[in-house]
């Protein structure tokens, strides 16, 4: 049996210097649903900077730890979440990106 991946101790902070050190993908998946849903990179950028962490969101599949985090954009007033497996090593890979509709 596969051990479980062990989960990233500050994680979101972790995310922000991946990204911020240029190490950030998105996945095919992730631009579609980005095309569908009219959701622009500014905006998944914005989540990854500034989101907090939706840990019951997380997921664990196979052998890797997709990790959520969401915000609130103040300049399309839209609830944004992103879902990133994280390795420290080689970077964040955004594999999905979700429009929460509020109320």
């Amino acid at each position: 049996m596969a051990k479980r991946p062990r989960k990233i101790e500050g994680v979101a902070e972790k995310i922000r210097a991946l990204v911020r050190d240029g190490k950030l993908t998105f996945s095919d998946h992730a631009n579609a649903r980005m095309v569908e849903r009219q959701i622009f990179q500014p905006e998944v950028l914005e989540v990854l900077y500034k989101g907090r962490r939706e840990a019951k969101k997380d997921e664990l599949t196979g052998d890797h730890r997709t990790y959520a985090l969401r915000n609130f954009i103040h300049s399309t007033e839209r609830h944004i979440r992103v879902a990133v497996p994280v390795d420290p090593t080689q970077g964040v890979v955004v594999v999905t990106v979700v429009e929460l509709r509020m109320g």
